[in-house]
Order: structure tokens, then C-alpha cells, then sequence
């Protein structure tokens, strides 16, 4: 305090100066007493030294999630003066001692290289802190039926880094109160207990949903026949559990497109209208086959004769249904082996080719009987004269087929009861003991005629006498058995006329059969029983057959002018003038010749001629002149024999 003044330093540092040495230089400082002397040497200044200031830098403490990656590492600065910054530093670094897949817990950040001008850098680390990363574990949802055991119960996560999968997870526990009786509905899945290395685990619970059971219906497949009536629908089960039986189902139907005439094919059954508790139904349609029906078509049986052609075939259907009828049957044939040559017996008649929509078909044969031919065998008649031997007798047949002769007859024999001594008359032949492959013969008696000898009266013919311009008739002549000879005798022809029913009572038929009856003694027959024929001239014989009774009176007329008389057509076209009678007289034939007469010197009108019976009519005296009578055989019968001698 005895100074006065004020003592200044001088150098050239500053606050700010840089870390080196700078002089201080003093002055003005002066002593207020003598007791100080201050001297200041020019020039020579003390030092001033300005050191480095302390710089702490500190590694700021970091954290970071397991698995995440490293944080920016920072500093904190302590120590800056004169308003330096970081920028000052230079080269620092930050240096973990962890990585990003380092695990939970705490390592250093370490500082180091770092530098600053002016400054004496202390480092001092830092903390990396490596926390649990979150990982969640969610029990996965689940659904079942009811009734069925619970499903493997597993769970998802979520979380997981650096490639970690659940195996670092251990101790996990899934669970849910739901057993395979529980009702439907929804029950929890927990998961528990499980760790994990580096995280912190997160559960979340799922969820089983219980819902009600599938069942599967069904249709069971069917069949029926074309025409049946549809069979009665059922169905199969998958699905019942808990020992439920399908009478847990209600209301189920069936429903298809086929009918009682639906056509042969498949048909989907369809089920529906189901219900049961605790289910969900689903269905699964069926088929309905319909096969054909079985339809057998047998070969009507036939018959026909032999020789005959096949009759058409037909045939019989059993086994159409819906109505349908033999017109739903198609391609149809029959076949035989047996032709019209086949013999006697029994052919197959074979159906074949059909077909028939809907149905399948069987054949069963029929039979063809062919049976035997009517053949007729019939005696020829024969003819001999009395008291010769009977002929050799032989027969006629009718119904021969197939070119087939009298070469398939065999064994045929004949019999008869006329022997030699047999009376003149007519007896059967009965042919017998024959027969034909293929026939089925019927035997027609013949008849055996044993007849008189012949004995052959002719007249000649006579000159018409006119009396008054009236014509003379020709007598008739009678022929009579007396003792035993036989006899001419004349016939005084009293005249008469013609009628429908006969001649007159004059006529050969009329008046000559009366006389030979009255003069034999064998019954006679009146006018009106004989029959007449006319005979124009130059036409063909006529013949009048009379039986009577004992007797046989045969009438015949010859035309023209051959043969024992009557005029030529070439003179007169009348009437035939010829005529031959013939009579069974007591065993002998009496041929009976009458020429009435040449129309030669006739000068009146041929109007005169009357009937072929009655030609002329008869005057009061009439000219008899018989010329000659011959006895011997009849030529025109081919049983007779030659003719004996006159």
C-alpha cells in the first residue's frame, strides 16, 4: 500500500490465445515511500505459458432391442472454453464392444482417437444396453366337429430376429378346456410357459371353434327291371358319432327323374330335406340302373301237310311290360330246315334277329309238325262176264305231292266176294293193307260188275211207206227170253206223241220196256220214268240209262249214219234215225240194234219227223220186214271180250 499507481502487466497472449509461451511485461507502478525500488528492465519480460485445457469426452450410453441394429453411438464433451465446440475434435471414434446379433445385456462403447487443438482429451466409455426383443406367441385357431378329438394344437410367432426360429422357445404349453363331448361352440386355446433366450415372450390365446358334426348321406345305389315299380330308396352314413345311429335323421326324401316307364339307363337319386341335431348334412347323390326286362319270344308251333309250303310263322311274347306291345320288337325272322319236299315229323321253328328297346331278348324254339298227306286210294271198277275169273284188280290215286308215285305204296292188296260162281251183279272191291311214307291213306271201294253174255240183235233199215202222204213208221221189235232162247219179237207201235218227261206209249223206252216187263215177268215201268235225250244228225252218241229195278234198260242214239242205220247228214238235217237198247234178260245182256229208216224217197215236209224217240207216226196198216237178227258179243265193251260166231 505504499505504492502508488497501478501495476500493469503487458504480454501478447490473450484469453484466447493458443496454448505456447508469451511474454508479461509490467509497468506503471510507482512506490509512494523509498522503501521500494522497482526497477523494469526493458526488453526483458517474464513468460507466460498457456497449458491445454482439460477436454473430457464421454460415450454416451446407448440401448437397443435384441436383434436390432446398432444405434448411432454419441459423445458428450466436457471441458470447451473460449467458446470451442466439437467441431474442434477431430478422429474420435466410438467403438462397441457388442454387435447387432450380440444378445441381451450390457458391453462398452469405448472412445477413442479423438483430438482437439488446445486441448487434453480424456476418454471415458459409454454402456450399450441390449434389452429382451418382444416375441408374441398366438395359439393358432382351430375348428373340429363335435364329437371328435380336439386337433394337434400349435401356435405361430411372432418376433423372431437374427434368424431365430421356435426352436429357441421351450417349455410352451397349449391348452383348452374342450373335450370331444363338449357342445358346439367356442373354447380358448392358452399358451403358457414357454421362454425364450433374448425375449421377452407375449401369449395370446386362440380359439377351437366346436361346430356341429358333418354328415354325409348318401344315396345308396339301385336297380330295378324296365317296368318294375322303383325300388324303395335308402341311403348310407358317414359321419354319426358318439354311437348316433342314422335314426337320428329326420325328414329325409329321395328324389330322381326316373319312373315306373322310364327307359333303360342311369338315373342320379338325389337326397334331400335331412335334418339331425349336432350335424351339418351334406349329400352325395346315387344312381339308379334300370336294366331290361327279360322278354322271351317262343316260336308259335305250326303244323301244315306234307308236300304243302311253310305256313308263315309267328310267335309269342312273354314279358312286356308298360303297356308295350310285339310292335316294340324289331328284325324279327323265323328259319326251319324243313322245306314242302321234307318228310313226316317234327322241325324246329328257330326266332331269331330281334331286338327290342329296353328288353333282353331269349329265344325258345317252337315245332313244325308235318304231318302225313291225305291220299286217297281207290279201286279201279272192273267189269267181266259171268262165270269167268275175277281180273286183275288195281286202283287210282289222288293226293300225290312232291312228285311222290305210286312207287311210295307198298303192301296194297284187294278183296271182294265175287268168285266164278258169283251171280251176275255188281260187288265191292276193297283195296287194304297199303301204305306210303308221308300219307295218311283212305281206301274208296271199287266195284267188281259181272255181266251177261252179250247177245247182238240189229233190224235193218226199212223203207218209209207213206200211206195218205203220212209215214209208215219202221217196226219196233221186243226181245224175250223163252226157255232158253231168246226171241224177236215185233211191236205193233200204236202211236202217240212225244212228252217232256218221256216218250209215248209207242216208244222203245215207253212201250218196249212195259212189254218186256209183261212178257217176263220182271217189274215194269210206266211212261212218265223215262228219261229222253236227243242226238242231232251227225252229232255224238247220246245214251239214256235206266235202272230198273231187276233190270237195266241202256237207250243210245248214234249220229249220223253210220253204225246199223239212219240217214245222212248230208241228205236231212233231222233227227238221228239210229238208236241201241240194251236189256239184262235172266244172266244175259240183250243188245237190242234199231234202224228206223232211210229218209231217202220221203217227199213230204221233214216237218213230219217228231222226237229221236218218236220220229214217225204210225198209219192203220204198217209194212213189217225184218231183214236179219245176228247174236253175238257187244263190241263198244271192253270187258266183253272178242265176239263168239254168229
Amino acid at each position: 500500500g505504499s505504492t502508488t499507481g497501478t501495476l500493469a502487466f503487458g504480454s501478447a497472449a490473450t484469453v484466447a490465445s493458443n496454448v505456447g509461451t508469451y511474454a508479461i511485461n509490467g509497468s506503471g507502478l510507482t512506490a509512494n515511500n523509498g522503501n521500494y525500488l522497482f526497477t523494469q528492465a526493458a526488453g526483458n519480460a517474464t513468460a507466460l505459458t498457456v497449458n491445454r485445457a482439460p477436454l473430457t469426452i464421454t460415450a454416451d450410453n446407448k440401448s437397443k432391442v435384441y436383434g436390432a441394429a446398432l444405434p448411432t453411438f454419441t459423445a458428450s464433451y466436457s471441458g470447451f472454453v473460449n467458446s470451442d465446440t466439437t467441431s474442434v475434435v477431430s478422429g474420435l471414434t466410438l467403438t462397441p464392444a457388442a454387435t447387432a446379433a450380440s444378445g441381451v445385456g450390457t458391453s462398452a462403447i469405448t472412445p477413442t482417437n479423438g483430438t482437439a487443438a488446445n486441448y487434453t482429451i480424456t476418454h471415458v466409455p459409454g454402456t450399450l444396453t441390449i434389452t429382451p426383443a418382444p416375441l408374441t406367441v398366438t395359439a393358432d385357431s382351430k375348428s373340429r366337429a363335435m364329437g371328435v378329438a380336439n386337433p394337434a394344437l400349435t401356435a405361430t410367432y411372432t418376433g423372431f430376429v437374427n434368424n431365430d426360429t421356435s426352436a429357441v422357445v421351450s417349455g410352451l404349453s397349449l391348452a383348452t378346456p374342450a373335450v370331444p363331448s363338449s357342445p358346439t361352440g367356442s373354447y380358448p386355446i392358452t399358451a403358457s410357459g414357454a421362454t425364450a433366450p433374448n425375449y421377452t415372450l407375449t401369449f395370446v390365446s386362440g380359439i377351437l371353434a366346436v361346430s356341429q358334426s358333418l354328415l354325409t348321406i348318401t344315396a345308396d345305389n339301385k336297380i330295378k327291371t324296365y317296368g318294375a315299380a322303383l325300388p324303395t330308396f335308402t341311403a348310407s352314413y358317414a359321419g354319426l358319432i358318439n354311437g348316433d345311429t342314422p335314426s337320428v335323421v329326420t325328414g329325409l326324401q329321395f328324389s330322381t327323374t326316373a319312373s315306373i316307364g322310364s327307359n333303360v339307363g342311369t338315373y342320379a337319386i338325389t337326397p334331400f330335406g335331412g335334418s339331425a341335431t349336432n350335424y351339418t348334412l351334406a349329400y352325395v347323390s346315387g344312381l339308379l340302373t334300370i336294366n331290361p326286362a327279360a322278354l322271351t319270344i317262343t316260336a308259335s308251333n305250326a303244323s301244315r301237310i306234307y308236300g304243302a309250303v311253310n305256313p308263315a310263322f309267328t310267335g309269342s311274347f312273354s314279358g312286356l311290360v308298360n303297356g308295350d306291345t310285339s310292335a316294340v320288337v324289331i328284325g324279327l325272322v323265323f328259319s326251319t330246315p324243313a322245306t314242302s319236299v321234307s318228310g313226316v315229323g317234327g322241325y324246329a321253328i328257330t326266332p331269331s334277329g330281334a331286338a327290342a328297346a329296353n328288353y333282353s331278348l331269349t329265344f325258345v324254339p317252337g315245332t313244325l309238325t308235318i304231318n302225313r298227306a291225305p291220299l286217297t286210294l281207290t279201286a279201279a271198277n272192273a267189269s267181266r262176264e259171268f262165270g269167268a275169273a275175277n281180273p286183275a284188280f288195281t286202283a287210282t290215286f289222288s293226293g300225290f305231292v312232291n312228285n311222290d308215285t305210286a312207287a311210295v305204296v307198298s303192301g296194297l292188296l284187294f278183296n271182294t266176294s265175287a268168285t266164278v260162281a258169283s251171280a251176275v251183279g255188281e260187288y265191292s272191291i276193297a283195296p287194304l293193307g297199303a301204305t306210303a311214307a308221308n300219307y295218311t291213306l283212305t281206301f274208296v271201294n271199287g266195284t267188281l260188275r259181272i255181266i251177261a253174255p252179250s247177245v247182238i240183235i240189229d233190224t235193218t233199215p226199212q223203207t218209209v211207206i207213206t200211206i195218205n202222204q203220212v209215214p209208215v213208221l219202221t217196226p219196233e221189235f221186243a226181245v224175250i227170253l223163252l226157255g232158253d232162247r231168246l226171241s224177236l219179237v215185233p211191236v205193233n207201235s200204236p202211236g202217240g206223241v212225244l212228252t217232256a218227261a218221256g216218250g209215248g206209249a209207242g216208244s222203245l223206252d215207253g212201250r218196249l220196256a212195259l212189254t218186256l216187263g209183261e212178257a217176263t215177268g220182271l217189274p215194269g215201268f210206266g211212261n212218265a220214268t223215262a228219261a229222253t235225250k236227243g242226238s242231232a244228225v251227225g252229232g255224238a252218241a247220246s245214251t239214256n240209262a235206266l235202272n230198273l229195278g231187276g233190270f237195266e234198260l241202256v237207250t243210245s242214239f248214234a249220229g249220223g249214219s253210220g253204225g246199223g242205220g239212219g240217214i245222212n247228214p248230208a241228205q236231212l238235217n233231222e233227227p238221228g234215225l239210229f238208236r241201241e237198247s240194251t236189256v239184262n234178260m235172266g244172266g244175259f245182256n240183250v243188245v237190242y240194234h234199231e234202224a228206223l229208216a232211210e229218209a231217202r224217197q220221203q217227199e213230204e215236209s221233214n216237218t213230219a219227223l217228231g222226237s229221236s224217240y218218236r220220229e214217225f207216226s204210225d198209219a192203220d196198216n204198217p209194212q213189217i220186214n225184218i231183214v236179219r237178227a245176228k247174236a253175238g258179243r257187244k263190241p263198244a265193251d271192253p270187258a266183253a271180250g272178242p265176239n263168239p260166231t254168229d
